[in-house]
């Protein structure tokens, strides 16, 4: 009786098989490709429109507050006998103001 060495022939149906299934995606390649697109591109409509600066409305909205306080002390001033010929005067001014804009801008094409 002759012995059959099956190990080669197993060796040979693994290659074909492997050379099958390379030549069906390398034949399906475009349709894979295109549905990878398709799901990208219907992912990022899902995220609705984006931010251009070319085209935008800005809604503007400017606060300041400020409070100032002024103190002016003038001193006396003295002859040289000691007597005095200059007046002392205290003062002290404070001021509170609010600055405050709203509005919108537009830029770009409607």
């Amino acid at each position: 009786m002759i012995k059959m060495n099956h190990k080669g022939q197993t060796v040979l149906e693994y290659v074909l098989i492997f050379i099958i299934v390379a030549g069906a995606l390398l034949a399906m390649q475009n349709y894979i490709l295109r549905g990878v697109q398709g799901q990208w591109k219907a992912s990022t409509d899902d995220l609705g429109e984006q931010y251009d600066p070319r085209t935008a409305d800005t809604s503007i909205r400017h606060s300041i507050d400020s409070t100032t306080v002024t103190e002016l002390r003038a001193l006396k001033e003295l002859d040289a006998e000691g007597e005095v010929i200059g007046l002392t005067t205290f003062r002290t001014d404070t001021t509170n103001s609010t600055d405050f804009k709203t509005g919108t801008m537009r830029s770009g094409e409607y």
